[in-house]
């Protein structure tokens, strides 16, 4: 087997393991009456001392590369806090389709600064995987909250622009530096929000450490995964979460697959597989035709 295509899937597998376990940590935490301040404090101030560890790598970067992480740190720190807002007001399937957009606005980023070309076949790859994670979603029942979905929606632009920003930064620095970095920054942004938080139960810690737990080893599989294939890619490879958790579901939890769920994990597989963009560079070295 291809060592690359083997590194590429230990790394997704592991990003996608654990962004799946934040939303159903988050809806815990709201069960509890938790704020949304306060999950993130959790998160972002015990992600930041699980990778302490890492604090003797940073000295490659200096000064002058760490500047460059300030940006993509306010960057996650909007994503996630967003994400956390939105789902106070919307059911975890609204958040998960727009959140879904995601992609999609990362291809079209990529294309606008000339890293990639994506012919209609990636689009329409593009479009059956979205139309899948939506056959996939319960939308009985839904209510729409405008605040619920402008926060969702400003998530997607600030993860759009992070990756398509760190896929930059860690072509120059190291995957699992950048990682720490813009967790450092989340958590002095973090510090700001602490006069707002309140008193946190202590029964909360507990799901402040699975929250940043969850958290730091998503992120530095996402980048290492995003280093290997390119900002673009691993986005659209992160839509197959959707199906992974209704299979873990059906096998762990014994629960059933309807038909619609099934016709959405084929397209799902079906775009992902069709959705390929070709990086410019190499196109140009190849001497194909852009």
């Amino acid at each position: 087997m291809d060592i690359k295509k083997l590194r590429v899937s230990g790394w997704i597998t592991l990003a996608l393991a654990a962004a799946a376990l934040e939303p159903i940590l988050v809806k815990f935490g709201y069960r509890d009456a938790l704020a949304p301040a306060q999950l993130i404090v959790l998160k972002n101030l015990t992600a930041a001392v699980i990778m302490l560890p890492l604090l003797g790598k940073v000295k490659a970067v200096g000064l002058a590369g760490f500047r460059q992480m300030i940006l993509p740190g306010i960057l996650l720190f909007t994503t996630s806090f967003m994400v956390f807002l939105s789902l106070q007001y919307l059911q975890v399937v609204l958040v998960i389709t727009i959140v879904t957009t995601t992609p999609a606005l990362v291809a079209l980023v990529n294309c606008r600064l000339g890293r990639e070309s994506a012919d209609g076949k990636f689009w329409a790859g593009l479009f059956l995987c979205f139309a899948g994670v939506v056959l996939t979603l319960d939308y009985r029942d839904i209510a729409v909250n405008y605040l619920g979905v402008i926060c969702a929606c400003i998530s997607a632009l600030s993860s759009t622009f992070y990756r398509v920003k760190m896929e930059e930064l860690t072509t120059a620095y190291s995957p699992v530096v950048c990682s720490f970095c813009t967790f450092f920054l989340q958590a002095i942004l973090t510090l700001f929000l602490l006069p707002f938080v309140g008193a946190v139960p202590a029964q909360a810690c507990a799901l402040g450490l699975w929250l940043g737990l969850s958290a730091a080893i998503g992120n530095i599989a996402f980048l290492c995964a995003l280093n290997i294939v390119g900002s673009t890619r691993i986005s659209i490879l992160t839509m197959l979460q959707r199906p992974l958790i209704i299979v873990l579901a059906a096998v762990s939890l014994k629960e059933t697959i309807n038909a619609m769920q099934l016709l959405g994990i084929v397209l799902v597989m079906l775009g992902v597989h069709l959705a390929q963009v070709r990086r410019v560079a190499e196109i140009k070295n190849s001497g194909l035709p852009c």
